[in-house]
């Protein structure tokens, strides 16, 4: 087999429409096929978005310790900005949902240099503003949350091009959809406050694409509000998310290969949660706090037991965007506040070091996302 070449997309758009990304982009881990335990060659991309271009700085990454190096610019589309990223399973195609409520699709041409081609309208205009997109372990369906509705559509697995296939109306706002790693499970989430149901799972087939309902759970204080995109363990087995409120706290849940949901602990990190991301092996869950802190939980019992273990103080407090890389050594962390793109490493204990890279100057993040393609 291959090697797999891996990204991080940043993307960003005006501040008017970054406050709505806030808690509704998708930050997922993704691979393509491994390379029966060969060393990999890694390439992260940062996509920024300004207003009437959207630009994206790209940055090559070490293949041993995840450093950064700038390289390459590519652009989604023309005159608009972008509010929600995604890429497939074998990370061919990058889907971006837009300002005038377009998803627009572009086909990694280049391999090596991360090298997206023209961007294309691949499915719009929808009534409202795209919130939140995700693709299907099985990267043949595309999901999209625009006011309430769930649209779906299949991915011509050799164009990228969309079919529409389902909008599924749910009654009330949902701002985050994410698809399971493993199982045939969509979570979607809305701004309900406890103890309103505020997660709701549906199961997709996975030949139509069709969504069914499946359960719904309320988070676990008083009045609060879900505030990250869910994580899901590399199970798929449980998941967990921040929330605001009357408390704060990070949340876990188990969900089945059917979509029930059972609650299963919360704890209080002291400070508003603005994101959460998964250590790829399923050893550390990493909770940004807007109290300028990394809190690091360590795993255990297949992914129902979270035991805080360290926390690192960053000097920024709007980290809405983190993920880690495949090789469970480093965090990025986008600040779209501070307007800048870090690389925090951490060690086999989940210990966060201060960043050892920082990129400035990235004004108006609104999305990351990791993801990789085999060469």
């Amino acid at each position: 087999m291959g090697k797999i070449t891996y990204f991080i997309n940043l993307i960003s758009i005006s501040l008017l429409t970054g406050l709505f990304g806030i808690a509704c982009t998708n930050g997922n881990f993704e691979t393509g096929s491994s390379s029966g335990g060969s060393v990999l060659n890694l390439t992260y991309f940062v996509h920024l978005g300004r207003n009437s271009a959207l630009n994206s700085n790209g940055y090559l990454v070490d293949k041993t310790n995840g450093s950064l190096s700038s390289s390459g610019t590519w652009s989604c589309a023309s005159g608009v900005s972008v509010n929600v990223i995604a890429a497939t399973p074998s990370n061919k195609f990058l889907y971006c949902g837009a300002s005038d409520n377009r998803i627009y699709m572009s086909m990694l041409t280049n391999l090596s240099t991360g090298t997206f081609g023209t961007a294309v309208s691949a499915a719009g205009p929808l009534p409202s503003l795209p919130s939140s997109m995700t693709v299907t372990a099985n990267g043949r369906f595309l999901l999209v949350t625009a006011g309430s509705t769930i649209y779906t559509w299949t991915i011509d697995s050799s164009t990228g091009l969309l079919s529409n296939i389902q909008n599924l109306a749910t009654g009330s706002s949902r701002f985050n959809v994410t698809a399971s790693p493993i199982y045939d499970v969509v979570l979607a989430t809305t701004s309900n406050t406890a103890p309103t149901n505020n997660i709701y799972s549906y199961t997709i087939n996975s030949t139509t694409g069709a969504l069914t309902y499946a359960s719904a759970m309320t988070t676990q204080d008083g009045a609060d509000q879900v505030q990250t995109a869910p994580v899901f363990h590399p199970t798929a087995d449980y998941f967990y998310l921040g929330t605001n409120g009357a408390t704060f706290s990070v949340q876990s849940f188990s969900i089945s290969s059917s979509g029930a949901i059972t609650q299963v602990n919360k704890y209080n990190p002291g400070s508003t949660t603005d994101s959460v991301a998964m250590d790829p092996f399923g050893r550390f869950l990493f909770v940004a706090l807007n109290s300028n802190d990394i809190a690091t939980f360590t795993i255990s019992g297949g992914g129902s037991v979270l035991s805080p273990t360290s926390t690192l103080s960053t000097g920024i407090g709007d980290m809405w965007y983190m993920v880690t890389d495949h090789l469970g050594q480093n965090l990025y962390v986008a600040d779209p506040t501070a307007s800048v793109l870090r690389r925090y490493p951490y060690n086999g204990s989940g210990t966060v070091s201060l960043y050892v890279q920082n990129f400035t100057a990235l004004s108006n993040i609104s999305g990351l996302i990791f993801f990789g393609a085999p060469l």
